[in-house]
């Protein structure tokens, strides 16, 4: 790793406790991959293209695929984070039952989020997720 990214990580966690020093360390080492799931992938896939272009933005490693619900079994052992649009809340207990039983931090993404197609802050959940899994 760059000596100045790390010492510039050293000093945003000296400046603000609530920053995990080592998952700031993996999210600019090793690339984050992310399933975002809704009904048939479409409107996934434009929240997914403005999370690629967030992270570009902020030098972070992402890998974000767009899918239907009817393929997070396919998918699920592959990634770090799922991500369920909010119009499958009804399925979140399932989803996420298939998660937790790989080790995979989730969570249906608030409405407001969504309907924005905010990538920013989808990427602001996704660092929560895998840091309250890291806890």
């Amino acid at each position: 790793m760059n000596k100045g990214v790390e010492s510039e990580i050293i000093s945003i966690s000296n400046k603000r406790n609530e920053i995990n020093v080592e998952l700031l360390r993996r999210i600019l080492m090793d690339e984050v991959r992310i399933l975002v799931v809704c009904g048939g992938g479409a409107s996934s896939g434009f929240l997914a293209q403005n999370m690629r272009k967030a992270a570009k933005k902020k030098n972070i490693k992402l890998f974000v695929k767009a899918r239907s619900e009817t393929e997070v079994e396919d998918f699920i052992s592959d990634i770090d984070v799922l991500l369920i649009g909010p119009h499958l809340k009804y399925m979140e207990e399932e989803l996420m039952d298939m998660a937790r039983a790989h080790n995979v931090p989730g969570s249906v993404i608030p409405d407001i989020i969504y309907g924005r197609l905010d990538g920013e802050k989808c990427l602001e959940l996704v660092n929560a997720l895998r840091e309250g899994s890291n806890q």
